[in-house]
């Protein structure tokens, strides 16, 4: 198979039980990259522990209205987590919006973005993080070999309408899995 075909953009990368990196445990990721440079993508399912979104935009100067204050940021991932991600609906349009291909979905990553939602004129469904997940070309097709991960085909509707502490768990259900049942341990035949 040509790995650089894309066919793991706009999908679901689910941390598998026992995945060997403790960053990624019970992580469900949204892919927004597959090609011939590698993979990227958010994870969005864990908030951040260090800041909330009111906090990033006092720390931005942003104002907030009050029924914005509530969102959630999510940790991205643990490559530039300093920079804002944020994936949204595609309704929106910015400077350095990327479109991602058949999905219904697009990536900003510049601060008129984070206005917009602060003020209620952004997108009308939007998922923020800090930071993203990489892979070299090749290598989180070998990882998935070793059985760290398994993908699905994404939903918007488990990405903006499941609360996170549920998306992980959601995505397996709705695979057929029973995820109390996978084995803690992963290996090859």
């Amino acid at each position: 198979m040509d790995y650089t075909d894309g066919y793991l953009q706009g999908q679901f990368l689910i941390a598998a039980p026992g995945i060997q990196d403790e960053r990624f445990e019970r992580a469900l990721l949204y892919l927004y990259r597959n090609d011939r440079r590698g993979a990227a993508g958010l994870v969005i399912n864990k908030p951040s522990e260090h800041i909330d979104f009111s906090e990033l935009c006092e720390q931005l100067s942003i104002v907030v209205q009050p029924e914005k204050s509530h969102l959630t940021l999510f940790e991205g991932g643990p490559v530039e987590g300093n920079r804002g991600y944020v994936l949204h609906t595609s309704d929106f349009k910015g400077r350095d919006t990327e479109l991602i291909p058949d999905t219904g979905l697009s990536l900003t990553t510049t601060v008129d973005v984070i206005k917009r939602i602060a003020d209620g004129t952004g997108p009308e469904d939007a998922l923020m993080a800090l930071g993203y997940a990489s892979w070299e070309p090749g290598q989180l097709e070998n990882e998935m070999t070793r059985h760290g991960w398994l993908y699905a085909k994404a939903d918007m509707d488990v990405i903006f309408g499941v609360h996170h502490t549920k998306r992980w768990e959601t995505v397996i259900e709705r695979l057929g899995l029973n995820f109390g049942g996978l084995a803690e341990y992963t290996g090859q035949a």
